[in-house]
């Protein structure tokens, strides 16, 4: 069972206790109510979602809520309402409302009990803020399917992939259309990973869209992923400036698919990790990948690069605590996640080479963002560990700093970084995790008793 849904189940049966901070009472309030009846499927909540006003949809969220319906189907409403109503390119802008559910997701349910909600009434708010700015730059809608006769799901799979490769619109959009009349799985998407690998669009969107959209679909059982395979494809062959760092994606390709033997086994090594976060500070994105490539020919295993790039990801957001600075870290997040889910060795070993050629490459894009004063910082310094956390104080002070965004909550990157934040913190070695944590406080809301906007508007929804 879904572990959001197991957790709306057990609550809604009295198996688990409510425990929640008296300011928070009306958000728990709605976890005591007593479902009379089985809910419809979450689907029909799309239409109503989409044309909702802001009051509208926290006052139908509130009563599915009260009515037993669960998180992830209401996240997943939300998603669905997302990419039928909002232009999926320029990947990045208005389109994090389909970019941050799962981060959604992720918060909610690591959040206590009573404060699981936040982050849906967030996703729902930040879907209204997108819809206007959508409908001030021409009002954008997903039209109907293209045809697909004759395509059964497996082998549109097939062409899908190459229709992606090739920046054939027409036959991708098809393809994709025929592979969501069927649900989804993790399979489904091997041609999104390649092709969201290629560029570095939008400081490296592509991935995040890609990896977002995937992790939600394929907890559905129903056959709902076709509008969401559609869009997907639209933002995939969006092409930008960025394009000529295809060439990084052209030179690792080969190289995935001759990769050192045994490079997925090898030792973990927290050295290794930071012998390679030196190399980043400097190195060009060629010199990157071989130097990666190295380390795992020596027997080092993948998980102390991905380590390595992920504190290099820290040590710029360290000196550049802002909004684009984040997206070093979120995409080598996407990026492990591909290589985590991927059945194909070769898309698992391009992931790693592409989150290795991207380093640099964030590192010279945000060296303008770089605050003076911040300029000589580095993660592994002195300053970073007085702040990090030590490894029996990490889960209290990540709850800390969950806690402190959803009570102010009113950005999506927060929430997106935030949400990686915690996953990653669980790979990787504990000294490597307390510096990400220590990066992240110059970035993250500070602690405010008062709550945000957004807070108090579900709170008013959830009292009424």
């Amino acid at each position: 069972m879904d572990p959001l849904c197991r957790r709306d189940f057990l609550i809604r049966s009295g198996a688990l206790a409510l425990s929640a901070p008296a300011s928070f009472s009306s958000l728990a309030s709605f976890s005591r109510a007593k479902s009379r009846r089985e809910p419809a499927s979450w689907l029909a909540l799309v239409e109503p979602i989409r044309v909702a006003s802001v009051e509208e949809g926290f006052a139908l969220l509130a009563r599915e809520l009260r009515a037993g319906r669960s998180l992830s189907e209401l996240l997943s409403a939300i998603l669905l309402a997302g990419v039928q109503d909002v232009q999926p390119k320029p990947v990045g802008f208005k389109l994090h409302a389909c970019m941050v559910i799962e981060s959604a997701r992720v918060l909610a349910l690591a959040s206590p009990r009573g404060e699981e909600a936040l982050p849906l009434f967030f996703a729902l708010y930040d879907l209204k803020t997108s819809q206007r700015l959508d409908e001030q730059e021409g009002g954008w809608e997903l039209g109907p399917p293209p045809e697909f006769e004759g395509l059964d799901p497996k082998s549109a799979a097939q062409r899908w992939e190459a229709a992606l490769l090739a920046a054939d619109r027409d036959e991708a959009e098809r393809c994709a259309a025929a592979i969501g009349r069927a649900p989804v799985t993790e399979a489904s998407f091997e041609p999104a990973w390649i092709a969201s690998m290629r560029d570095f669009h939008n400081v490296g969107h592509k991935p995040i869209y890609a990896t977002q959209l995937a992790r939600m679909a394929v907890r559905w059982k129903e056959a709902a992923a076709q509008p969401l395979l559609r869009t997907l494809t639209m933002g995939l062959l969006e092409e930008s400036e960025e394009a000529p760092h295809r060439s990084l994606f052209e030179a690792n390709l080969p190289r995935s698919a001759a990769m050192p033997a045994g490079w997925e086994g090898g030792t973990a090594k927290t050295e290794a990790a930071f012998e390679l976060l030196d190399t980043l500070r400097r190195a060009s994105s060629e010199r990157a990948v071989v130097r990666g490539l190295e380390l795992l020919a020596a027997g080092v295993a993948p998980s102390s690069l991905w380590t390595g790039i992920l504190l290099h990801a820290s040590e710029i957001l360290l000196r550049a605590p802002s909004l684009l600075p984040v997206h070093a870290f979120t995409s080598t997040h996407a990026f492990r996640h591909i290589a985590r889910v991927s059945q194909r060795e070769s898309t698992r070993a391009l992931a790693l080479l592409q989150a290795l050629a991207w380093a640099p490459l964030y590192r010279e894009r945000l060296s303008s963002l770089i605050r003076p004063e911040l300029a000589s910082r580095r993660i592994d310094d002195e300053e970073a560990r007085a702040v990090a956390p030590s490894s029996s104080d990490r889960g209290a002070k990540l709850e800390t700093l969950r806690r402190d965004l959803l009570r102010q909550m009113f950005e999506h990157h927060q929430l997106k970084y935030a949400a990686a934040l915690l996953d990653e913190a669980k790979l990787a070695p504990p000294e490597a995790a307390a510096l990400y944590v220590a990066a992240a406080q110059g970035y993250l809301p500070a602690p405010n008793e008062e709550p945000g906007e957004i807070t108090r508007l579900a709170r008013r929804a959830l009292s009424a």
